[in-house]
């Protein structure tokens, strides 16, 4: 599969605009960034350090909170994926979006998805991640490889969809936002 071709597959599943913001929760995005290689669509992923704030140790997208210089919750993932992991603003093409989010711990995430452009060098921030991976969308694509249940975090229960790939289980807001990923593409891939 070309780039191109992928490409215009995502648009064709994916949110064209930004979904609407819920003002009751702190407003966050996240880059689910594609790459291609061999002809295989990978999608990138991070692991948190130990020594951050909230998530310690998670598997997450590079993303955050909306700074106020931020003119956009697009331009807060992409900024973030910069920040992260060294992904260069101009080598990001946005696809779509997903459906908001909202967290358990009282985020609101607006997802967006996006091609990288060109192969680059990954520059993890040593104090935010501690590894960065892809995973190839044939993976993640079968349903037979998730774990889907319920779970509880502090008296709230929630769906939850785990996805485990080689020794990293990725869980919570990152495997639903996955997961939801998946669904869209389902009717394409």
């Amino acid at each position: 599969m070309t780039l191109q071709t992928f490409e215009e597959k995502l648009k064709t599943a994916l949110l064209a605009t930004a979904p609407p913001l819920n003002q009751s929760y702190t407003q966050a995005a996240v880059l689910l960034a594609f790459v291609l290689k061999n002809q295989v669509p990978h999608l990138i992923f991070t692991r948190r350090t130990m020594t951050v704030a909230t998530h310690k140790g998670q598997i997450s997208f590079p993303g955050g909170v909306m700074d106020a210089s931020d003119q956009s919750l697009t331009e807060t993932a992409i900024r973030e994926a910069n920040e992260e992991i060294g992904l260069h603003p101009q080598n990001v093409r946005v696809a779509g979006y997903l459906d908001g989010m909202r967290t358990v711990t009282d985020f609101w995430i607006t997802p967006v998805v996006a091609i990288v452009g060109e192969p680059f060098e990954y520059r993890p921030a040593i104090t935010e991640v501690a590894e960065i991976f892809e995973v190839p969308l044939d993976e993640l694509h079968h349903l037979e490889n998730w774990e889907l249940g319920e779970r509880e975090y502090n008296g709230v229960r929630y769906q939850d969809c785990r996805f485990v790939y080689r020794h990293h289980s990725i869980w919570g807001a990152t495997g639903k936002l996955t997961f939801a990923l998946m669904n869209r593409l389902g009717k394409i891939i």
